[in-house]
């Protein structure tokens, strides 16, 4: 195997070969902070290794976008993905990870941020996806494609738009908006579908 080192993210990213059909491994050996956008185009294959460190976004807007093949994943309990919140001038959240129709994310690590949307598939398995430090009612898993739970403990709740489909494998869901009785745990809208095999879900489930 050849190993390359780089001194950001991004130009690991950008290094890696197109149209690979296998995962390109990039290795965090220290804590990585982002000041921009990390986008991940659609010809990629990536897994980001975080081994125990942290990727740490700051001060933009969709922080993370994926339009490729994009795997993180920690085999340590480590800090995993802090995706802090960045307010605007109505107290609303700009800081998110998105997902795009191109794109196939899967999280195996800890992620500590306010909202994704996902418009591609979106795997989430056996870690957690953590609220952040300030409640913000909108926030949540904005589903209009494909979101699979396979386990972990997440906070947040599930808006499944026209068409999407949500499939709940494992894990638990006790959503803040439900805590605070601000609404149910799962929306089920228009079209969408939502698939339980597994898990618990605290609270309501509601089909419009």
């Amino acid at each position: 195997n050849n190993y390359y080192y780089f001194g950001a993210l991004e130009h690991a990213l950008a290094a890696c070969p197109d149209n690979s059909s296998d995962k390109v491994v990039i290795e965090l050996i220290d804590k990585i902070d982002v000041f921009g956008q990390l986008v991940v185009d659609t010809n990629k294959n990536v897994e980001i290794k975080l081994n125990g460190h942290e990727l740490y976004f700051a001060f933009e807007d969709k922080s993370l976008v994926n339009k490729g093949k994009l795997t993180i994943t920690d085999d340590q309990i480590g800090k995993g993905i802090v995706n802090p919140i960045i307010y605007d001038n109505r107290d609303d959240y700009t800081n998110i990870i998105k997902n795009e129709s191109t794109g196939t994310l899967e999280l195996n690590c800890m992620v500590k941020a306010e909202s994704f949307i996902n418009e591609g598939t979106l795997i989430l398995n056996g870690q957690i996806v953590d609220n952040a430090e300030k409640i913000i009612y909108n926030a949540a898993f904005n589903n209009s494609n494909k979101l699979i739970f396979n386990g972990g403990y997440t906070k947040k709740h599930i808006e499944n738009t026209e068409n999407a489909t949500c499939t709940i494998n494992g894990g638990q869901f006790a959503s803040d908006w439900s805590a605070n009785k601000q609404g149910p745990t799962i929306f089920v809208k228009d079209n969408s579908k939502l698939i339980i095999n597994g898990g618990h879900v605290n609270y309501a489930i509601t089909i419009t």
